[in-house]
């Protein structure tokens, strides 16, 4: 995979961590929008709660107070909650809107249906006392039966209050866990995306581009001081690293090529100069190819390391076949023991060899001249030749297309 596409993944990556951090971090503030939410339905059923206990309260206090005093503004405070304000009914209003469970109104109705006994006595306290029998009214109202009755209406009221409370307790508490947990979620994602995108940079872009540019860097500077020895690393890599890599080595191969040919120039102009200057390369050659004696040209052609130790004249061959030479027909030549054959050095230099068996002996003599000026010579006449039976081929051609043309 290219650095690019890397990049681009890991790029990816982190804009994903980084929209599910935001979906966490809106989620989280819905849940404590709903926790809110919730806190305030908690105090909204607890209100009403209350209203009712303080309804109760006021139906039963007034109608004790008036059966008591006898004052009016007390019946007028009883009738006033029962006619007027009518907080149980409205209580449970509010509870149906707001989505109370039906048990819950089931508690509410039931203490509004106890309270309808506890109001007929009541009732008829207020009748006693209008009739002036104050004795009469308190014996209804401050009775135990009606204590009784009260507990009745009282008692659904708190266990509405508990379960209610429970209830929204457990709301809140849902809802501040749910709160909880995606602001945890979404500071991990954070942690994870910041760990992702140090971990990006310094493993990812410090190991794979960052420390093979530095070796490619190294490489560069060897091949600016001509030390091509060793190849340049990466090169297996499928990425722009692996791309730069195999430019170059392409570079250090094509500075290993010139270095090559620059000897191979720097040989012919040294074997060159050498048959200029020395002339022609002898040998003596014994049965069997053993050099018996060579002068120094013939050395500094074909023993160019000034090794002795290589007496045999296959070995010497075989040396400068491997420096390039094209030495068969001179091998074609020994093996028929007599003749003449030509050595192309590779480089622009053409050798003739000539091979005679010296008088009176079984001995051989390999006699080496420069020819490459007669090989060149030799080559330009040929081509003059080709040049010049091309020409006669055209001339043929046009004749045979226009011989009309061709007798005027």
């Amino acid at each position: 995979m290219r650095i690019r596409d890397r990049a681009l993944l890991i790029s990816s990556l982190c804009a994903a961590l980084a929209v599910l951090t935001i979906a966490l971090q809106l989620a989280s503030l819905a849940s404590t929008d709903r926790e809110r939410a919730a806190l305030a339905r908690q105090a909204e059923f607890s209100r009403l709660g209350r209203e009712l206990v303080q309804a109760a309260d006021i139906l039963s206090t007034s109608a004790r107070f008036y059966a008591t005093f006898g004052e009016p503004r007390h019946l007028e405070t009883y009738r006033r909650e029962l006619e007027e304000t009518r907080t149980r009914d409205r209580v449970l209003t509010e509870l149906r809107y707001l989505g109370a469970p039906v048990q819950e109104l089931a508690l509410i109705e039931q203490s509004h249906a106890n309270a309808e006994g506890l109001g007929r006595v009541e009732a008829e306290a207020i009748r006693w006392v209008d009739r002036g029998d104050l004795g009469r009214a308190r014996g209804l109202l401050f009775d135990q039966s009606y204590d009784i009755a009260r507990d009745k209406v009282m008692q659904p009221i708190q266990e509405f209050q508990r379960r209610m409370e429970a209830r929204l307790a457990a709301e809140a508490a849902e809802a501040h866990g749910r709160s909880v947990l995606l602001a945890h979620a979404g500071f991990a994602t954070v942690a994870l995306t910041t760990l992702l995108s140090m971990a990006a940079l310094s493993l990812y872009f410090g190991r794979q581009v960052v420390r093979p540019l530095a070796r490619l860097a190294e490489a560069v500077n060897r091949i600016g001081v001509e030390d091509l020895a060793l190849p340049v690393p990466k090169l297996a890599r499928r990425d722009e690293i692996g791309d730069l890599a195999r430019a170059l080595e392409t570079l250090r191969l094509g500075a290993l090529e010139k270095r090559r040919l620059e000897a191979e120039l720097e040989q012919a102009r040294s074997l060159s100069a050498t048959l200029g200057t020395l002339g022609e390369a002898v040998c003596l050659l014994e049965t069997g190819g053993r050099i018996a004696a060579a002068n120094k040209t013939f050395d500094l052609l074909f023993r160019p390391d000034g090794r002795q130790d290589a007496t045999g004249i296959d070995a010497l061959l075989e040396a400068a076949r491997a420096r390039g030479w094209r030495v068969e027909a001179l091998r074609r030549t020994l093996a028929v023991g007599e003749g003449q054959a030509e050595i192309e050095t590779g480089d622009g230099i053409w050798l003739e060899a000539r091979l005679h068996r010296a008088a009176q002996s079984e001995r051989q003599v390999l006699l080496v001249m420069d020819a490459s000026e007669r090989k060149r010579h030799q080559q330009a006449l040929e081509a003059a030749q080709a040049d010049a039976r091309a020409a006669r081929e055209e001339l043929a051609r046009v004749r045979r297309e226009t011989p009309e043309r061709v007798e005027r």
